[in-house]
């Protein structure tokens, strides 16, 4: 159900950028118009990463099983796909972001993997 509900958010959301892209400009949009671009390429990035982390962890369990009969593979469940999907879709974001307003640089570029990856640790240990 939640999966469903992520999968069609994304269409709704990329739907939506298109048709906003083609009738507007940045100047007419202004910075309300601005923030709705990134807001759903957010969206549009999240429910992406969240099905390919979900369905690639499905897919290894299946093909997996056979190679790790000692300790086999933990399976990842829709909600905690959600969450890892949820922090690594805000890192292409942050970036474009940081581009639009100057130069990224190595520096920008290293603060958003730290970030993502303090996301990605927490969400490890706190989500079970």
């Amino acid at each position: 159900m939640i999966g469903r509900i992520i999968v069609t958010l994304g269409l709704i959301s990329a739907i939506f950028l298109l048709f906003f892209v083609s009738v507007t400009t940045p100047v007419s949009a202004g910075p309300l118009g601005i923030l709705l671009v990134f807001l759903c390429l957010y969206v549009i990035i999240f429910s992406f990463v969240t099905m390919v982390l979900w369905t690639s962890n499905r897919l290894l369990l299946r093909f997996a099983a056979p190679f790790t009969a000692k300790r086999p593979v933990r399976p990842l469940g829709i909600q905690r796909a959600y969450y890892y999907g949820s922090v690594l879709a805000l890192a292409p974001v942050m970036i474009l972001a940081i581009h639009s307003v100057g130069s990224v640089t190595i520096y920008e570029l290293g603060l958003i993997v730290i970030f993502v990856s303090l996301g990605c640790f927490y969400i490890a240990k706190r989500s079970v």
